[in-house]
């Protein structure tokens, strides 16, 4: 007779669930993918976090994002909303959309930026920076930011708005704006326009100039910067070279913002960060102003415009200047 089979021989095991392996696959993934949205989602607001400036092309005029901690100042200007909103999309990440303080300018031509501004509803605060002018519908029922005004952003980083008259039409006055941007001895300059540089008073030395608008002949005449920003849409490359880099005295970098883009300057120690994509060198042509061209143009790190340290100060210190409105945005 055969031998019986063993109780160990005689053991089935149950049929593994078809489901099982789908089951086990799909908590692999999910385990990944959330610990992987939140290490970018910690990335993106570390990055968010660095103190900066974030031009915002705008159509002919430009936009400017500010950042410093956990705090954000949109200053709003241009005439193309599309090309801002793309350009504002690529500044912001998903997991940091809000905005803090937004301020517009009060000018018709500003208008469609300034509503679409409006629009959104994750700034928490919108103001203009002066009284809206003819046409400018959508900011007349804004507050208007009382000048000058201090504005904190984090521990480190300030923005002084001024505003003065530059001339009449008709009855109305027009109005010039600047916002003085400081993180330590590194001042930026944002300027309505080229024109409106000569009714502010001198700063001195500063690390670059913003401008919303054009004529930057004038105001690279008027401001003593190391660096300049314009819009794309109102002054070409070959323009500034041509009719700016021959009245110069010293060369002077000049970065120019496309509509929809949106071109990062980083407050570094002591300076400022240049992003060497969209910079170029304008001046005299001289040895050291070609060997500056040619040892950048072989440089893929962004250029660094250092602060003059003890000849950068306005006409009236800070501490002296008794602001309307002070705001600290944590």
């Amino acid at each position: 007779m055969p031998p019986e089979p063993s109780l160990q021989q005689l053991q089935v095991r149950p049929p593994r669930a078809p489901w099982r392996g789908t089951l086990i696959l799909a908590a692999t993934v999910f385990v990944l993918s959330t610990g992987t949205s939140a290490w970018a989602a910690s990335a993106w607001a570390g990055d968010m976090r660095a103190p900066r400036l974030t031009l915002l092309g705008a159509g002919k005029r430009l936009s400017v994002l500010v950042t410093a901690g956990d705090a954000r100042l949109l200053i709003a200007a241009g005439d193309d909303p599309v090309a801002f909103a793309n350009a504002l999309e690529r500044a912001r990440r998903m997991t940091t959309r809000r905005l803090d303080v937004a301020l517009v300018t009060g000018l018709g031509r500003d208008e469609p930026v300034s509503s679409h501004v409006q629009g959104d509803d994750r700034v928490r605060y919108v103001a203009s920076l002066a009284p809206h002018a003819g046409g400018a519908a959508a900011s007349a029922s804004l507050p208007v930011l009382d000048a000058p005004s201090m504005i904190r952003l984090g521990e480190d980083v300030t923005v002084t708005v001024e505003v003065v008259t530059t001339g009449t039409d008709g009855e109305d006055p027009q109005l010039g704006w600047r916002a003085i941007i400081r993180r330590g001895d590194t001042t930026v300059v944002v300027l309505s326009d080229g024109e409106d540089a000569s009714k502010f008073s001198n700063l001195g030395p500063i690390s670059a100039l913003v401008l919303i608008g054009g004529h930057s002949e004038e105001a690279v005449d008027a401001v003593d910067a190391r660096a300049v920003a314009v819009s794309a849409e109102t002054v070409s490359g070959r323009q500034l070279r041509q009719e700016v880099g021959p009245t110069l005295d010293h060369p002077v970098w000049a970065v120019l913002v496309h509509p929809g883009e949106g071109v990062r300057l980083d407050f570094l120690t002591g300076g400022l960060s240049l992003p060497s994509e969209s910079s170029q060198l304008l001046g005299t042509p001289s040895v050291g102003n070609q060997a500056a061209r040619a040892a950048f143009a072989r440089s893929n790190s962004p250029l660094t415009c250092e602060s003059s340290s003890g000849s950068v100060s306005t006409s009236r210190p800070v501490s002296a200047i008794d602001f309307a409105t002070e705001m600290v945005l944590a």
